[in-house]
């Protein structure tokens, strides 16, 4: 185990435990002013600390492999965070810049599908409180119920493939502004694929014919037995993108595996301050393609 008074070593960079028995970390570990770097890789934890959320320069976190791992706290800012193939982990933060904010990638953690993960996450989406401060792409990659949550969240059963199009509806209001969109695509299940993983990337995204080509996001998911999503959250104006009603996007996404088999959009809008006049609560609205 891990002693209390590793906190105290407040000019402490990188933490490096993988692989060494620990069933927990010390309660106090938020104290570690100036971590950047967190791998419990390999170990026995069950649950991280809250006060983890405190850390000001924490960036990256790895969990691979913490097979009694159970849930996760807050992670408002961390560009990294990598909790694959934890087989007991049941629970995120439903808040989408709380589950790491550059790459967030929980592939075969799969009891999140069996909690439906992912429907809880997007029903969360309106009342998100965070995405009007995102000013960077958030990338999250999680297994789905593939009975239960793919004809719910994929409603195109045809098989929309690899390269995504549509057109921005009008805005639901004239005052209404859009805070960003999301990207869904969907992984099938396989394990047939070259070097065990599926490999995709995005290297540019056409709006009316105009090429943005500072779009470069890559991902990768293992080889798995059951389906993943991808989720991309793009701020308006990320790259100087700013989508707005009669656009007509196209993303080209470039795949090795033959395995994006669908995708969806969802494109959110501030809160209407007319519907929800008198309440204390502004909830964002979300149209779904």
């Amino acid at each position: 185990m891990l002693p209390d008074s590793i906190c105290n070593l407040t000019c402490l960079n990188h933490l490096l435990v993988g692989k060494n028995n620990l069933s927990h970390l010390p309660s106090e570990i938020g104290d570690l002013d100036s971590l950047v770097t967190l791998n419990v890789e390999e170990n026995d934890v069950c649950t991280i600390p809250d006060s983890i959320s405190n850390i000001p320069r924490l960036r990256r976190i790895q969990l691979n492999n913490c097979a009694k791992l159970r849930s996760l706290p807050k992670l408002p800012r961390c560009n990294y965070v990598f909790a694959e193939h934890c087989p007991s982990l049941e629970s995120l933060p439903l808040e989408l810049d709380q589950l790491g904010r550059w790459r967030a990638d929980y592939s075969e953690s799969n009891k999140l599908a069996e909690n439906n993960f992912l429907t809880s996450l997007l029903k969360q989406l309106p009342k998100s409180k965070g995405l009007s401060e995102l000013e960077d792409v958030v990338r999250i990659i999680v297994p789905v119920a593939g009975d239960g949550e793919v004809p719910i969240w994929f409603p195109c059963h045809d098989g929309r493939g690899p390269n995504v199009s549509f057109v921005v509806p009008p805005s639901p209001s004239v005052k209404q502004k859009m805070l960003g969109w999301i990207l869904r695509v969907l992984i099938e299940a396989s394990r047939e694929v070259p070097y065990q993983y599926y490999s995709f990337c995005i290297y540019e995204v056409i709006c009316n014919k105009i090429k943005k080509r500072n779009f470069v996001l890559p991902f990768y998911v293992n080889a798995s037995n059951v389906d993943h999503v991808w989720l991309m959250y793009i701020p308006q104006g990320y790259e100087g993108l700013q989508l707005q009603g009669g656009d007509e996007v196209e993303i080209p996404i470039r795949e090795y595996g033959d395995s994006l088999k669908n995708w969806a959009i969802d494109l959110i809008y501030e809160a209407d301050d007319e519907i929800h006049k008198g309440t204390d609560t502004l909830y964002q609205e979300v149209v779904s393609i």
